[in-house]
């Protein structure tokens, strides 16, 4: 299972179930410098996270499987997967729109 950081809708049992036909393991995390906010791309408006030192994201570390990594790959087509250092010092995956 691949641990990834999420900070908006996957955060919500309703919307893990609907995507992955289950409510996925997880546990509170922070991401620390880094903020939410908006970016702009194709005419559309997404929520991202962005590098900003000081502040910090709540959010939850979700455990998915190989298939469900490539299902949030496929919708999050306007969304990098990227990796990240959570404040335990382990690696976990997060969707950042960049560029």
């Amino acid at each position: 299972m691949e641990p990834v950081f999420v900070y908006g809708n996957l955060m919500e049992a309703q919307v893990q179930q609907k995507a992955f036909g289950r409510v996925v393991e997880s546990r509170f995390d922070t991401l620390f410098d880094y903020k939410k906010g908006e970016a702009h791309k194709n005419g559309n408006t997404l929520f991202s996270v962005f590098p900003a030192r000081g502040h910090s994201v709540h959010g939850f570390v979700l455990y998915l499987s190989p298939e469900e990594m490539a299902y949030l790959d496929k919708n999050l087509a306007s969304y990098s997967r990227i990796k990240i250092i959570l404040p335990n010092g382990k690696g976990a995956w997060t969707y950042v729109v960049q560029g």
